[in-house]
């Protein structure tokens, strides 16, 4: 039947037919890429965007697959369109327009997939798409597909500690000698500033890669530079690997060098940062598992950056990128500040005592331009001082001065009413637009102030001063501190006989005013709150060496001397006195707080003043009955003094007892160079019987040395445990050993030791004995000390003695050894 096709002439008999696959067709102009942020480090949240084109019309559904991808978090946009990723899992995910419309075949489709997680595997990733839908029968259909697409290669994550932000009030401070880099990432984030110092934290490179000719790249910010030389050194004892030798106690400079970003295949990369790059080797020939510190030092720029993240990158040998942290480090944030080395400072231009009304002089330098709309200036003075509301005076002086045609660069100052030591300077606007302070120019001007009641020289204040622009007053352009002018503060003591609750003794008192107090002039005395003075009456009032006319009356926690017509207080000597102090009761809430001195004139002018002088700590139990009585007061003499006290604390054989006895300053006891000379004093030597009728002998209850021919034994004045039974290291304190203290005594006891008088009285002429058991003090208490002369010694009531002795029972008030400062 026709012709034959078969091979040899045969015919076919039988014959099957059966379906081929589908042919379908491919997707065209297929594109895949990063978009900002453009994240290609492993394991990290990317944004990407496919454009394709697809062929044959219907399709109604798109599946996006990329092995190792997770597109869990994802969310997407369809032609412009939020859609959601439905079925999202690691490696794929589907995307359909709303409403079930079907997709064009006339234009491009663009795909944005955001927050998508990079594979965790480094190397290109392949990206395939697929359109699908229902056919006319409503069964799921393939339309189009794309071959396999390489999109963005993936790198090995380069991890950094988030950067930490130092304010400008700490990296201020006076101490800069610690190493800053371990809780701040810039050491001068200052606009202009050369030479900043930036800290780049590494967790280290998990890959285990050998330093082989390795390059680190660093890209700042637009606006920063690097030096030419040295900038990247390692962190002594926090670069390992780094280099091939040992760093710890050492700083080393790493080789580098700098180059342009277009000059090396780096891949996409975060818009708005710097074109140069630095490149550091690292030739070291070991990994970098372990963290890492790079110091680098930069040159900041004079405004913010547009973008402020830093890209940092590892190369290969070949230079291709084989680590990336996709310059998501946040930089730290700069600030202005001023010129310093005497360019910018606060002076005091008319009184430097406390609380008087004062000019001060403002004077700065910035070190960056400060330019914009409603400019403004915040000075804050330390705590205690008071702007004057209106605080630019009348002729504040300024400079640049106006008389040169200058216009005034300041307009206004006013005090902050909720906080007077603050005041706000404001700086005019010059036409539309606004005001400037030029980088170097001095400014200056005077402005209005009370002196604050208190300074302390232990810890000088600081002043601050802000600047602001555009009426924005919670973020500040440029900051310094300033060092605080001294004041003048009266210097004065107080010292309690018995620092104990509610009890009822002398208070010692010492002064020495910087200025004259004149007749009729009042010396008042302010104790903190619970406590009483008394001083009205003639035994409650030892005048000391105030002038013979000063008279004392008191009341609370006042006692206010009066001066006579004929008196006056002499600047630059030290005047002492003492009035009846009674202690407030036991308060858990009570803590020592300070005591005020006043002079003022007779119309209570000040003169000179004190609210800082430091109080005491008073505690359930003190030194009581103590005194101290000379056997000559000669100038420079060595003299035995006579010692009696009574303890209120047992001290128990058990504990290690120890009481210190303190003299005034330039006072000495002999014993000191009895120890300086042989290493230990011999108690026999030292501590004499007094003698003295009630009082039991402190000799007989000192701790004894070890016996001898026992291998504790040291020598007769150590104790068995190598302590000093009589301890005269410090010339002017002597520490004694106590065994233990007898009941029977009532803890009275008494002793004589040698002393060696001073060339002139001491400012605060008062003894004082302290009482440790196992290193905690017991109780103390004080007494007043003896006139250094070579006359007699004047008591309160008149009474004189060449040779003066203390009785059984404690001298009464009237009694007390005099304060007085007599000429030596």
């Amino acid at each position: 039947q026709g012709s034959s096709v078969c091979p040899g002439g045969a015919f076919a008999v039988a014959s099957v037919q059966r379906e081929l696959w589908a042919v379908v067709p491919k997707i065209r102009e297929v594109t895949v890429g990063l978009i900002t942020q453009k994240v290609a480090a492993q394991n990290q949240s990317s944004n990407v965007r496919l454009s394709f084109r697809l062929v044959s019309a219907g399709a109604s559904k798109l599946r996006v697959e990329c092995p190792g991808m997770d597109f869990t978090p994802c969310y997407a946009q369809l032609q412009g369109a939020s859609v959601p990723c439905s079925g999202a899992t690691v490696g794929s995910t589907v995307l359909a327009p709303q409403g079930g419309k079907t997709l064009s075949t006339s234009q491009l489709t663009e795909v944005v997939l955001r927050a998508v997680v990079n594979p965790a595997e480094s190397g290109p990733t392949g990206w395939t798409i697929t359109s699908f839908g229902p056919d006319a029968s409503g069964a799921e259909v393939v339309y189009d597909e794309s071959d396999l697409v390489v999109g963005h290669s993936i790198l090995k994550y380069l991890e950094l500690e988030p950067v930490q932000q130092c304010s400008p009030q700490y990296l201020m401070q006076g101490h800069m000698s610690w190493q800053w880099w371990e809780s701040c990432s810039s050491s001068n984030p200052w606009y202009q500033h050369v030479g900043n110092q930036v800290v780049l934290k590494f967790a280290g490179l998990k890959g285990g890669e050998l330093m082989q000719g390795h390059q680190l790249l660093v890209q700042p910010p637009a606006g920063f530079s690097f030096p030419s030389e040295n900038a990247a050194t390692t962190v002594a004892g926090s670069s390992p690997g780094l280099t091939a030798g040992p760093t710890t106690g050492t700083q080393q400079a790493l080789a580098q060098s700098k180059a342009q970003v277009s000059n090396l295949a780096l891949g996409d990369g975060v818009e708005g940062l710097s074109k140069e790059v630095l490149l550091i080797n690292l030739t070291s020939g070991l990994p970098l598992l372990q963290p890492f510190i790079i110091k680098l030092t930069v040159n900041n720029p004079g405004v913010d950056p547009a973008v402020n993240l830093w890209r940092v990158m590892v190369l290969a040998p070949d230079l291709e990128p084989i680590y990336t942290n996709d310059g998501n480090w946040p930089g730290f944030l700069l600030r202005g500040t001023f010129l310093q080395g005497g360019r910018t400072a606060v002076k005091s231009l008319v009184t430097s005592f406390p609380s008087e009304g004062n000019i001060v002089r403002l004077e700065l330098a910035l070190a960056s331009t400060l330019s914009g709309q409603h400019l403004q200036m915040r000075l804050a003075a330390p705590a205690g001082f008071v702007f004057d509301a209106e605080c630019l005076p009348e002729n504040p002086d300024l400079a640049p001065s106006t008389k040169s045609g200058n216009a005034a660069w300041i307009s206004s100052c006013q005090a902050d009413v909720t906080n007077r030591n603050t005041a706000l300077l404001s700086i005019p606007n010059v036409g539309s637009g606004g005001g400037s302070l030029a980088t170097g120019s001095t400014y200056a001007t005077n402005l209005l102030i009370t002196n604050a009641m208190t300074f302390r020289q232990d810890d000088p204040p600081v002043w601050e001063l802000y600047t602001f622009r555009n009426n924005d007053f919670t973020h500040f352009v440029h900051y310094t501190t300033l060092e605080s002018f001294p004041l003048q503060v009266l210097w004065a003591k107080v010292v309690p006989e018995m620092p104990k609750y509610e009890a009822s003794s002398q208070l010692y008192v010492a002064l020495k005013p910087l200025r004259d107090l004149g007749p009729h002039g009042q010396l008042i005395l302010h104790a903190p709150t619970k406590f009483k003075l008394f001083c009205r009456l003639r035994p409650f009032f030892t005048r000391g060496n105030l002038p013979i006319g000063a008279s004392c009356s008191g009341a609370n926690n006042y006692a206010v001397i009066q001066l006579s017509g004929s008196d006056f207080l002499e600047q630059g000597v030290v005047y002492q006195f003492a009035v009846r102090v009674t202690n407030p009761a036991e308060d858990s809430l009570l803590a020592p707080t300070e005591w005020s001195v006043r002079l003022q004139t007779q119309d209570r002018q000040l003169v000179h003043e004190s609210s800082q002088v430091p109080g005491y700590v008073l505690a359930p139990r003190a030194v009581a009955r103590f005194a101290v009585a000379p056997s000559s007061q000669s100038v420079g003499a060595r003299t035995w003094i006579r010692v009696q006290f009574k303890l209120e604390t047992t001290l128990a054989r058990a504990s290690s007892n120890l009481l210190q006895l303190g003299a005034p300053e330039g006072f000495s006891f002999s014993c000191a160079e009895v120890q300086a000379r042989d290493g230990f004093v011999l108690p026999s030597d030292a501590v004499l019987p007094a003698a003295l009728p009630s009082f039991a002998d402190l000799a007989n209850v000192l701790e004894p040395p070890a016996a001898k021919g026992l291998e504790a034994y040291r020598n007769d004045g150590t104790t068995e445990d190598g302590k000093a039974i009589v301890d005269c290291r410090a010339a002017a304190v002597m520490g004694l050993m106590v065994d233990f203290t007898d009941d029977s005594t009532l803890g009275r006891y008494a002793f004589r030791v040698e002393v060696v008088n001073p060339a002139e009285m001491p400012d605060l002429n008062v003894w004082t004995l302290r009482s440790l058991s196992d290193g905690q003090l017991a109780e103390e208490g004080a007494t007043g000390g003896y006139e250094v002369t070579t006359a007699v010694v004047m008591y309160g009531d008149g009474y004189a003695s060449n040779q003066p002795a203390i009785s059984g029972a404690p001298p009464s008030p009237a009694r007390r050894l005099a304060l007085a400062l007599a000429p030596v």
